[in-house]
Parts: C-alpha cells; structure tokens; sequence
C-alpha cells in the first residue's frame, strides 16, 4: 500500500520523526515505516490528537501505519487490543471506536452510550479479519466516515482491502474533541488494552476515502 502525502483535505498529520505533543505513558522512539517511528509500549502508551478543531463531524478518514510487537502475536492471538478511538466532543454525540478481538477488527458506533446498528440495522459491529496479517510487518490501517446524506457510510481498510457498511439516515453528524490511539479510550474506567507496538504516519483529512476508492 502507498504512503499517502498530505494534501488539501488534510486536517492532521504527524510523521514522528521527532517529539511530539500528545504521547501519553510508556513509549519509545525507534524506526518507523519510514524515518522514525513512535513505539507504544506496554502497559499504557497511547498517542492522542485534540479533534476540537479539524472539521471531521460529517465526515473524514484517519490513516496510520501499525507495526504490532512480532512477539505478541497481536493479529492471531484471542486477546482485546485497542487501536482508535473517536470521543464525541458531547455525552451524547457520534463515538468511532475500533479494537481487535480474536481474529477480527471490529469496529463500531455509540450514540448515547449504546452501539448503534450497522449494515443496514442488522449488525452492531463491522468486522475485518486479521488473521491473514504478518506480526512482523508494517501494515496501513484506515477509518472513514460520510454521515452527510440520507445514506450513512463506514469504512474500514487494512493495506488497503477492508469492509463497509451503510444505513438509513438514523442520527445527526457531531464534532469529535479527541481522537485517541493504540489502547484503552482515557476516560474508560476498565483495565489496559494496548495495541502493544508502534505507530508512524498517521493522517487526518476532512473528507470520506469514497471518492478514493473510485478511483
């Protein structure tokens, strides 16, 4: 999969080939995907981004490139690792979160505190398996959204093959305050879930990859 350049539509983006703001716990620096990485260490490292003012309610993609710890096995193993999440600037705004469990990626929405029903109303999570996935290789992850039209849209990609669902119009776009990475969302009152590896590249734009994939 290409490395994707910033362009017009880009909101955010952070190459981590120096200190950054918003590494938050255990971390290092080391090789990344390309120049310099930031590695999330065990038990708490996460990397956080203030959402407040990138223009991504009604729709937008976050892009990042993941290097999982070989040893771990994250991709194969049955354990929970988290890898996004999209907190909702208010209590009852759209939250995005994604995390691993088993073999499969799952991502999917809150309103309310409750999943919302994706698919067409039918599933409540969009799943993409991993199991397919080298533990010991760079692999680009990606998350998107269109809540503009009467149609709702997710997607989810790995190295750029993935899965989508879309819905009835249910629920009104809303801005996001954070967008958070490789573990336990911060104001969850439940035990650590690290993605247990490193990040490098990661890019926020303001519009849905639909028009990407048409192309």
């Amino acid at each position: 999969y290409k490395r994707q350049a910033a362009d017009e539509a880009t909101v955010f983006h952070e190459s981590f080939d120096a200190p950054c703001a918003g590494v938050v716990g255990e971390h290092r620096w080391a090789e990344g995907r390309w120049g310099q990485g930031l590695i999330l260490d065990m038990p708490d490292g996460r990397f956080d981004v203030d959402a407040s003012e990138l223009g991504i309610a009604e729709q937008g993609t976050v892009e990042w490139w993941v290097k999982t710890r070989s040893a771990a096995r994250v991709w194969w193993d049955a354990g929970w690792h988290y890898f996004l999440h999209l907190e909702p600037a208010a209590a009852d705004g759209v939250q995005i979160d994604v995390s691993k469990y088993g073999t499969s990626l799952e991502t999917w929405i809150t309103l309310n505190g409750e999943p919302y029903a994706l698919d067409q109303g039918v599933h409540e999570t969009l799943q993409t398996g991993t199991g397919g996935l080298s533990n010991d290789d760079w692999h680009h992850m990606l998350v998107s959204w269109d809540l503009t039209g009467e149609r709702q849209w997710l997607w989810v990609m790995i190295d750029g093959v993935g899965t989508q669902a879309f819905f009835p119009r249910g629920f009104e776009p809303s801005a996001f305050a954070r967008i958070e990475i490789g573990n336990t969302p911060s104001d969850w009152d439940v035990p650590y879930l690290a993605m247990d590896g490193a990040i490098d590249e990661l890019r926020v734009s303001n519009v849905s990859v639909r028009d990407r994939l048409a192309q």
